[in-house]
């Protein structure tokens, strides 16, 4: 699967954890990964997110509040 396909299948099921807004493909040490992003730091979200996914490395990236305009 390309990392499009498995952020799409995962996305709906990390962003019902409280505390996510957001995910989105990235790199880390120059290759795809994808990224959570989360309002706060916290060790609770951290737990109920894979380190990888299918291959592809998950990182958590701290975003703050996200609010639509």
């Amino acid at each position: 699967m390309t990392i499009t396909e498995v952020l799409a299948k995962h996305t709906d099921q990390w962003m019902k954890i409280p505390g996510v807004v957001g995910t989105g493909e990235g790199k880390s040490g120059g290759r795809p990964c994808i990224m959570v992003l989360i309002e706060k730091p916290s060790e609770k979200i951290r737990k109920k997110i894979p380190k990888s996914v299918e291959g592809y490395k998950v990182v958590i990236q701290n975003a703050g509040k996200v609010e639509a305009r």
